[in-house]
């Protein structure tokens, strides 16, 4: 395993010998939060309490009729290198529907040593439903990130989660990505653990996604989750429903597990793993990915 830089790797260095090194500055962080909790009137969700400090920023677009209320997260600072933090806290009272997603792509540029740091933690009420549609995450080279996905939920609430991750830009030639990336997810359904996982790709990154037992050549993957009703036959009829998606390059899988519906999904890049996602969204949500999605 490698370390997210290792010892070893080259640094850029001052060009004034009589400069303070690197590792002896004291760097300026990124610091961001976002928490809101929702309500349903009768008649529509809406929002209740919203606080926002840092780089953390929300908006909540009109949704022109529809049954869910949408939020949409914002990081100002543009994204996020070693030490920085972003925090989300979201709270749905009973029979509230939201639908959160970012306003852009979350970068994740080159560390000097230490992780970046993500903590979404949700709880959802009796009869709620939450859709949780971040766009992709953005890989550059030697970042690092630790992300951590907490969800408490009623026995009765719904819950949708896709979380997608690129690593480098195609495009731009950025096909060997080396760094650190943590991820853990935990599911609370009625105060008992249902789901718990811990993922971490460390060093070579692309090079690990290459080997046919973890992504098959992949550079873009997603992971996610459903809870709801007739979890069976959406699992049958969401298989049914993408037979012909492998066109598009992806590889992908789904399984029930402890009352959860698991999926995940490996691409050759973010164009294919979009219009995976956007086939999911339209079978278990019922509806079109959010506008920022395409803006």
């Amino acid at each position: 395993m490698y370390g997210s830089i290792s010892p070893s790797d080259p640094s850029p260095e001052p060009t004034d010998t009589n400069a303070t090194s690197y590792a002896t500055i004291n760097h300026q962080r990124a610091r961001g939060l976002v928490a809101a909790s929702f309500k349903h009137d009768g008649a529509a969700t809406r929002i209740d309490r919203l606080r926002q400090s840092g780089c953390g920023k929300a908006r909540l677009p009109n949704t022109f009729g529809s049954d869910f209320a949408d939020l949409v997260t914002i990081n100002t600072s543009g994204g996020l290198t070693g030490g920085d933090r972003l925090d989300c806290d979201l709270s749905l009272a009973r029979d509230a529907q939201v639908r959160v997603t970012t306003q852009a792509c979350e970068k994740i540029y080159r560390s000097l040593g230490s992780d970046a740091h993500v903590a979404n933690r949700i709880t959802i009420a009796e009869g709620a439903a939450l859709h949780w549609l971040p766009q992709e995450t953005i890989f550059f080279d030697r970042g690092a990130l630790s992300r951590e996905l907490t969800i408490d939920m009623a026995p009765d609430a719904t819950l949708l989660a896709l979380e997608p991750v690129v690593f480098g830009r195609g495009a731009m030639g950025e096909t060997e990505i080396r760094g650190r990336f943590f991820d853990r997810w935990r599911v609370r359904i009625g105060d008992r653990l249902r789901y718990a996982e811990d993922g971490l790709l460390e060093g070579a990154m692309t090079d690990q996604l290459r080997s046919a037992i973890a992504g098959k050549g992949a550079a873009a993957f997603v992971a996610g989750v459903y809870v709801g009703t007739d979890l069976e036959a959406r699992r049958d009829g969401l298989r049914a429903a993408l037979a012909e998606i492998c066109a598009f390059g992806v590889t992908w899988g789904c399984s029930l597990v402890r009352g959860i519906l698991s999926l995940r999904a490996v691409a050759p890049d973010s164009l294919a793993l979009r219009r995976w996602i956007a086939a999911v969204y339209d079978y278990l949500g019922g509806r079109p990915l959010p506008r920022a999605w395409s803006c």
